[in-house]
């Protein structure tokens, strides 16, 4: 009998490596490859479910409130896609919905005692993604990537979009400033990178992610200190002077939110409005189908202009009733009023200082989300979705 004992040990030793390695390969490569991302997931994460499932002889599995909202969101989806013009692009273009198995993945596996070397590795991981991206702005070459870009410089990261990577380091910059003013540890550090990642943030010229942080910090100081709101305003108003003496290009950008439609972008952004909510018109049930949005929106249009390099209503909102149809809409609804109640219960009943710096820093990031996305469609961005999901694992894990 003694003789096995060593072999079980050993055998939890592994198991314990195997989750570990799991959990921080997902925080190291989130801000870099959806690729390697998804590599790690399916080769570690998944086969140490299986494997885990076996040797109980049963299917872990633990329940969690946000099971039906997902499932519904799902099948909305695919119904949408069995009803629309092209079946298999709609269902091919449902890969992002299936990144909410990072999130179960991480909460039957990961163990809250590596929360804290999951959250370090992913602010190390930005804060050397911010130095590239600042590298890049003041450069003007994108110095990973396949081609060298000359006379650009919005900050893309490791990324092909700028738009995606600000998206990305929205919420990870939320949750930062949550640790530095709640959790309180090592506040230097987490002051430095936030810091570097605020200054690439600006970088990638990115206003739908400008407006969506904006508002994510207001909510995150209602729940820290409503008393601190006015001086986040001021800090905001300094932020813009500031980028008027030193930041020209930055201080351009953000006079375009007041020039209204004189803006061709945001005259753009209108025309997309207009074309999605007359697209929902012509396919109110189950819309035209994922994926399909440009292929429907051009018979519609008389200025094509407009529309040429567009697939999305570029407003996560309209373009989900164009698209998925009332049904789908009403499921997307729903999967985020899920997402935020549970992120609001967590809150109330955090057992400890790190679990309630967490939710708050995931619920301001997951509200920025989707303030953001009245400007772009960012619940269809596999990079973006994929650091929500991580993010709202390992702030349920943290409540365990």
């Amino acid at each position: 009998m003694r003789e096995h004992i060593p072999n079980v040990v050993e055998k939890k030793k592994i198991e314990k490596l195997w989750t570990s390695l799991f959990s921080y390969l997902c925080a190291l490569f989130s801000p870099i490859s959806i690729a390697a991302s998804s590599v790690s997931i399916v080769c570690i994460g998944f086969t140490l479910w299986i494997y885990k499932s076996i040797a109980a002889k049963r299917i872990l599995f633990s329940y969690d409130e946000l099971i039906l909202p997902v499932v519904i969101f799902v099948v909305a989806g695919i119904i949408s896609c069995l009803f629309s013009y092209d079946p298999i692009l709609s269902l091919k273009h449902m890969k992002s919905a299936w990144l909410f198995l990072i999130y179960f993945a991480i909460i039957n596996l990961v163990h809250k005692r590596n929360v804290k070397t999951i959250l370090y590795i992913l602010f190390i991981t930005t804060a050397f993604v911010a130095i590239v991206s600042i590298a890049e702005h003041f450069t003007y070459i994108k110095i990973f990537g396949y081609t060298i870009i000359k006379h650009f410089s919005r900050s893309q990261g490791f990324f092909n979009i700028s738009l995606t990577y600000a998206g990305q380091l929205m919420q990870i910059l939320l949750l930062l400033i949550s640790f530095f003013f709640i959790y309180r540890k090592k506040k230097v550090v987490v002051g430095g990178i936030i810091i570097l990642s605020i200054f690439a943030f600006l970088f990638t010229l990115s206003r739908g992610p400008w407006l969506g942080l904006s508002f994510g910090l207001l909510v995150f100081f209602i729940f820290y200190n409503k008393s601190l709101i006015p001086a986040y305003i001021a800090f905001l108003l300094l932020l813009v002077f500031f980028s008027y003496l030193f930041l020209p290009s930055v201080f351009d950008r953000v006079q375009t939110l007041f020039t209204g439609t004189a803006d061709s972008s945001i005259r753009e952004h209108f025309y997309l409005w207009k074309t999605a909510l007359l697209m929902f018109s012509h396919h109110p049930l189950f819309g035209v189908g994922v994926g399909n949005f440009e292929h429907h929106a051009l018979p519609l249009t008389k200025d094509l202009n407009f529309l040429w390099c567009h697939s999305s209503a570029h407003n996560i909102f309209l373009h989900t009733l164009a698209t998925r149809g009332i049904i789908g809409f009403f499921a997307f609804v729903f999967l985020w009023y899920s997402i935020l109640k549970s992120l609001l219960k967590r809150i109330r009943f955090s057992k400890d200082n790190l679990g309630y710096t967490l939710n708050v820093g995931v619920f301001a990031a997951f509200c920025a989300l989707l303030f953001a996305g009245l400007f772009e469609t960012n619940f269809n961005d596999s990079e973006v979705i994929m650091m929500s999901w991580l993010l709202l694992g390992i702030s349920k894990v943290s409540n365990t």
